[in-house]
C-alpha cells in the first residue's frame, strides 16, 4: 500500500524531483527484496531524474538521485551506465551519505 501512496504523490506533484527520488528509492528496495517488482514504474522516475535540470537542487539531492538511478541501472544489467552514474553521484557530493555509498559501489565493482 505504501507504493500506492508514492504513486499518488508523483501524480499530484509530477514535476517535484523529491517525489520521484523517494519513489525510486522505495521501488529499488521493494523490487530487490520482495516478489513485487516496481521496475516498470520506477523507470519513469529514472527518466525524469536523468533529464531534469538540477539547478536549485542541493548537492545531496543530486547525489541521492544519481545513486538510485545507478542502482536501477545495475538491476537492469547496465553496469557501465551504473558506474558512470555512481561517479556522478560522487562528484555531486562526495562526503554525503549518497556520495559515500556510491564510492563503495565503485570500489566493489573495481575489484
Amino acid at each position: 500500500q505504501g507504493s500506492t501512496y508514492l504513486d499518488e504523490a508523483v501524480k499530484m506533484q509530477p514535476s517535484n524531483p523529491l517525489t520521484h527520488i523517494i519513489r525510486l528509492e522505495n521501488g529499488v528496495e521493494v523490487s530487490r527484496t520482495s516478489p513485487y517488482k516496481r521496475y516498470s514504474v520506477i523507470k519513469n522516475d529514472v527518466d525524469f531524474l536523468l533529464e531534469a535540470d538540477t539547478d536549485g537542487w542541493s548537492e545531496e539531492s543530486i547525489a541521492e538521485a544519481y545513486l538510485y538511478c545507478a542502482h536501477y541501472m545495475l538491476d537492469a544489467g547496465e553496469l557501465e551506465e551504473a558506474l558512470d552514474l555512481f561517479d556522478t553521484a560522487i562528484e555531486a557530493s562526495p562526503s554525503s551519505p549518497s556520495g559515500v555509498a556510491a564510492q563503495k559501489m565503485i570500489d566493489k565493482y573495481s575489484e
